[in-house]
């Protein structure tokens, strides 16, 4: 490298030039396969359901006058939006005032006759039991027969009651059409003037109605999110008299967090490298100071050229990697040119040896980037395939940039160093205000026992694994996103209207699902649930309780079959399945966070196996978005023990092996351990809020911060070998890798940090917390590992002063 710099550096484009269609095969993903497995029971039942029932729903509240959507121009307005997103052919079923209103209108012939037999079988059954109550009693047969009139003419009245204000209004509306007010009026209210429960789920009062845009199914993150901003678009171009419309869902939410994250990387990025020019050029006093940057940059433009040719997408928490990958490139490459400089200090200016450099550096880079392989491999036990997708892009980013930390920066130090103009190498200093900080941090303990140090890092590593798992960990995602977002005011607009911005949909799934056993388990288990989940559950929709809002009773096949008959198109595609084998009951759910939506999905499911028993034969299972949403919460935050102690096993395999002694080992991971455990309690005690990706943390600090300890214990060791006794060793050690010890904590700290600087919480949590953990684990090394060392002298008694290298 010393004869042939300019060489190395050719062939470092020619390896770029190589790699650069890579980038070119990026794509950013963001279907349901990158957030739940594709072959877990969550993500295939999800599937089927979109299949049959689309996706989630957009959408539409007016607010004013309701019976005005009924005038000509509105109504015009209306059908122009339908037609419009039929065309775009992204939506499964669109059902708008007008929908339901003629839906209404539809049943009013055949209803009648259906209310006639239902009244019939309900007077039968009534009739029945009368009578079987008056024989248990010893009553004559002239008594039964008297109970059995009784209880006939009860229901009889009852009809009548219901139905005779209803039959004297609609004769007197007049023409029944929706041009018509007066029969509007009586389509949407009753004779008190209140919402007829059939239309509750659009019509939640006399001044709001709803238009529901229900996507296709088993579309893209991105695809969903571009047809919900097409329904906003369409919406808002619309000229509406006399109501104001406002358009949002749930899935413009999910779209606001990926498209932020996105857009936040960019910045991030640059937050990054500006963040890093400055910790280079205030801390670092050698010359070509920023020369960390552009080897960086190379460095991820390999790693993302390899991943573009690996196929491994960028994803929501992929690509959140960007900064953290500049943090570690210019982490690396500061090591290799403190190192070089620091030989040049005490050699001629290109460096005695830079064999030498290469080795000494080189041997515990390889031991940091090995323990940071360990730790972000241990990503890959996660049940979230983004997830086990950032292990693999955080591994492949960091051996990408080790490599070029050991080619680039030295051979472009040597190539610089033939320039007339290039300055000498300043000699290293040792009373600058960084040496003088380490030299007290690596001083604090000095006069510290080792049984109470190591008596120290246990009780930090158990107290943080105490306030680890008793720290609160965010799920609900509108707490992801600022909370001044507009479309999470629209969202709370809508659920203070309607009282939920989302539902809950159960897929019901028989040969046959307009069976009579079917149809009267599935209105018992809706008429059950709600009474059972006041304030939480609202409103329900199926073919049992939409053919019982036509006949009053308990549905029957043939009432379901001549309801379903007249209805739209719309309704008929999002409660049944053309094959009859499918049934959707769709619950409207509250202002409910996710941790009690995951609980009460989980009571309804357990009332399944209890009184609520679904017939032979039939499968319920839920699904939509706020399932997706659990099961993804779940797998996040599921495993993150399993992973954390595979990081920290991993490693410490790794360390024993790497260094051939076990107290090498331990002592290099011991500050970790420390940091990881009082990072960890501080969160606890500050309130610090931590989400589902920060509870991931735990693995990227053991992979991203046993490289400070390893430096330390190697360099140790290094100067040891070299005749030094333990104190001058320390000593030494502490002088001549102070600096580049601060920058590079500085730079893998940075390189999180501005992750904090992200608008969106789900990114400044997570950025929090590893960037604690960081700065913990630098101090720690410092101040621990100095009086462990002196204590436990992990190098050999055989070793005798050389200059051959480190052993």
């Amino acid at each position: 490298m010393e004869r042939h710099a300019a060489w190395v550096l050719v062939g470092a484009l020619v390896v770029t030039a190589a790699l650069a269609p890579g980038l070119g095969r990026l794509h950013f993903s963001s279907s349901t396969d990158t957030i739940i497995p594709s072959t877990s029971p969550v993500y295939r039942d999800n599937v089927n359901y979109q299949r049959a029932f689309g996706g989630d729903p957009m959408l539409v509240l007016f607010t004013g006058d309701v019976r005005r959507l009924s005038t000509p121009q509105n109504r015009r307005e209306l059908t122009r939006l339908e037609r419009a997103l039929v065309r775009d052919g992204r939506y499964h079923a669109l059902i708008s005032p007008l929908t339901v209103l003629r839906n209404a209108a539809a049943e009013l012939p055949i209803a009648p006759q259906l209310q006639l037999g239902a009244l019939a079988r309900d007077q039968d059954a009534a009739a029945a039991k009368a009578r079987a109550r008056a024989a248990a009693r010893g009553a004559t047969a002239a008594e039964q027969d008297a109970a059995d009139a009784a209880a006939r003419a009860r229901l009889a009245a009852a009809f009548t009651r219901r139905t005779a204000a209803d039959a004297a209004r609609l004769a007197a509306v007049g023409e029944q059409s929706l041009a018509n007010p007066a029969f509007v009026d009586f389509l949407a209210f009753d004779e008190r003037g209140r919402v007829r429960p059939s239309l509750a789920n659009i019509f939640p009062d006399r001044h709001h109605a709803l238009f529901v845009a229900r996507l296709a199914g088993n579309l893209s993150i991105d695809q969903t999110a571009d047809a919900a901003q097409r329904v906003a678009d369409l919406a808002n171009a619309r000229r509406f008299q006399n109501v104001r419309a406002l358009t949002t869902g749930s899935v413009l939410l999910v779209k606001e967090i990926n498209d932020g994250i996105q857009g936040d990387m960019g910045r991030m990025g640059a937050l990054a490298l500006a963040l890093m020019a400055a910790v280079l050029i205030l801390v670092l006093r050698f010359r070509h100071r920023l020369l960390a940057l552009p080897v960086t940059l190379v460095g991820i433009a390999w790693a993302f050229g390899i991943l573009g040719y690996l196929g491994v997408p960028l994803t929501m928490v992929t690509i959140s990697g960007l900064p953290i990958l500049i943090g570690l490139g210019v982490d690396f490459a500061v090591q290799v040119h403190a190192r070089y400089e620091e030989e040049a200090a005490v050699g001629d200016q290109r460096a005695a040896s830079l064999a030498w450099v290469l080795d000494t550096i080189g041997r515990a880079l390889s031991v940091a980037l090995g323990a940071a392989l360990a730790g972000f491999l241990a990503l890959r036990i996660s049940e979230v395939p983004m997830v086990r997708d950032f292990g693999v892009m955080l591994g492949v980013g960091a051996i990408t940039l080790f490599t070029v930390s050991l080619t680039i920066v030295p051979a472009a130090l040597v190539a610089l160093e033939h320039r007339p103009s290039c300055r000498p190498a300043r000699p290293i200093v040792a009373a600058g205000a960084v040496e003088r900080a380490v030299r007290g941090l690596t001083g604090a303990l000095t006069h510290a026992t080792a049984l109470s140090i190591v008596a120290i890092v246990m009780l930090l590593t158990v107290g943080g694994a105490f306030a680890l798992d008793r720290t609160k960990v965010v799920s609900d995602p509108e707490r992801f996103v600022p909370q001044d977002s507009p479309v999470l005011a629209d969202l709370r607009r809508i659920r203070t209207v309607a009282q939920s911005s989302g539902d809950l949909g159960l897929m019901v799934e028989s040969d046959n699902v307009l069976r009579a056993d079917v149809l009267a388990w599935i209105d018992r288990f809706e008429t059950t649930e709600l009474r059972r989940h006041p304030g939480e559950l609202f409103r329900s929709n199926s073919v049992a309780s939409a053919t019982r809002a036509a006949t009053g009773s308990t549905p029957t096949p043939d009432d379901v079959r001549a309801v379903f008959a007249v209805a739209p198109g719309a309704i008929r595609r999002t409660l049944l399945s053309t094959d009859g084998r499918r049934a959707n009951v769709i619950f409207a759910i509250g202002d409910v966070p996710l941790e009690r939506r995951k609980a009460l999905t989980n009571e309804m499911l357990g009332d399944l196996h209890g009184a609520l028993r679904p017939p032979a034969g039939l499968r319920v299972t839920p699904s939509g978005l706020a399932v997706v949403g659990i099961a993804t919460l779940d797998a996040l935050s599921a495993n993150r023990w399993e992973m954390a102690i595979a990081a920290v096993l991993s490693v410490l395999v790794w360390l024993l092996l790497a260094f051939r002694r076990p107290i090498a080992g331990l002592l290099a991971i011991a500050p970790v351990l420390a940091a990881l455990g009082g990072a960890w309690i501080a969160i606890y005690l500050l309130g610090v809020q931590v989400n589902s990706l920060s509870a991931l943390s735990s693995p990227l600090v053991v992979a991203v911060c046993t490289e400070f300890g390893v430096l330390v214990v190697t360099r140790y060791r290094e100067e040891r070998s070299n005749g030094a006794t333990p104190d001058a060793a320390m000593t030494t050690a502490a002088t001549r890798i102070g600096r580049a010890f601060v920058a590079s904590g500085l730079a893998t700290a940075g390189g999180f940090g501005v992750l904090a600087l992200s608008g969106f919480p789900l990114l400044s949590s997570f950025g929090v917390v590893i960037a604690l953990n960081v700065l913990v684990a630098v101090v720690a090394s410092l101040m621990i590992l100095p009086p462990l060392l002196l204590r436990f002298d992990p190098v050999p008694r055989s070793w005798r002063a050389n200059h051959g290298g480190v052993r």
